[in-house]
């Protein structure tokens, strides 16, 4: 099985710490796309093992093959180092280029939308499928597909939004949120969506089939309950500030009950999903 971390067939994410993580990574561990990239496609110009633009089964088996280290107590490393990989081969499955989240959101903004925000037709809650664009402020070439990293910041769904102008001058979108093997969704429950993908540990997920409509409207009816129960005993001198922890409950390797009784139904929606992103070259130039 090759490193998850830099693809070489010789060896495994553990040793890729000390011969690989430069090639990636500045000096406070933080990832370096054009690094990433320069080297990623150095590799591909030598060896046919390598992460390629190819079929959504591809895709899935390079998620598959996720093996990334566990650090222990630093949490934040490991999901870190497990995001960053799931960037990387996203980004080169669908041959993206990448734009900053300052740049997305002011983009997204010029043609009247946000991309987080309490507002339910923010990009980040309404999860829509795409929006019309009239102010190509980023020059976005039609066709080509585009990726930004934590376009809502570090601590707010997703982690990842890929994107593609279409000829009718549509920003088709996708949504993808990076969790453990065994997730801990906090506040942040999944979305009942079928543009949204879960990526947790090595295998990967359609939102739509983690929950189910009756969960979500269980789910929405505590959350205004609640919201009303912490205004009721808030007073002067007590403020009460809801905190809601919404948790599934997730059979290790396997997933939510409702996904294991529709998992037949799971690769074609990711299908479904993403085959909007399908790459038309096969060149990384």
């Amino acid at each position: 099985m090759p490193c998850a971390l830099c693809l070489d067939p010789l060896h495994n994410a553990r040793s890729c710490l000390n011969k690989c993580l430069p090639l990636y990574y500045d000096n406070d561990y933080v990832l370096n796309h054009l690094k990433a990239k320069a080297t990623l496609r150095d590799k591909m110009d030598v060896r046919q093992t390598a992460i390629q633009p190819g079929s959504i089964n591809d895709l899935i088996r390079d998620i598959n093959n996720i093996n990334t280290i566990n650090h222990g107590e630093n949490t934040q490393m490991t999901s870190s180092e497990h995001e960053n990989c799931v960037f990387e081969i996203f980004g080169c499955h669908f041959n993206t280029s990448t734009i900053i989240k300052e740049d997305f959101r002011r983009f997204i903004r010029s043609n009247g939308y946000e991309v987080c925000g309490r507002s339910n037709e923010s990009l980040n809650r309404s999860c829509i499928s795409s929006i019309p664009i009239t102010i190509n402020s980023i020059n976005l070439i039609i066709n080509q597909n585009y990726i930004v990293h934590q376009p809502a910041g570090s601590q707010d769904f997703p982690d990842i939004i890929i994107f593609r102008l279409d000829q009718e001058n549509n920003l088709q979108l996708v949504y993808i949120e990076c969790k453990q093997k065994n997730p801990k969704f906090n506040n942040n429950p999944p979305k009942m969506n079928k543009n949204c993908i879960y990526v947790c540990g090595n295998k990967i997920f359609n939102g739509f089939l983690l929950t189910t409509q009756e969960w979500q409207d269980r789910k929405n009816e505590f959350i205004v309950k609640y919201n009303l129960l912490a205004q009721e005993f808030t007073s002067d001198n007590m403020i009460i500030v809801p905190y809601k922890v919404i948790e599934l409950k997730w059979l290790p390797g396997r997933g939510p009950q409702c996904f294991i009784e529709r998992e037949d139904q799971n690769i074609p929606l990711i299908t479904e999903c993403l085959s909007r992103f399908e790459v038309i070259s096969q060149s990384f130039q």
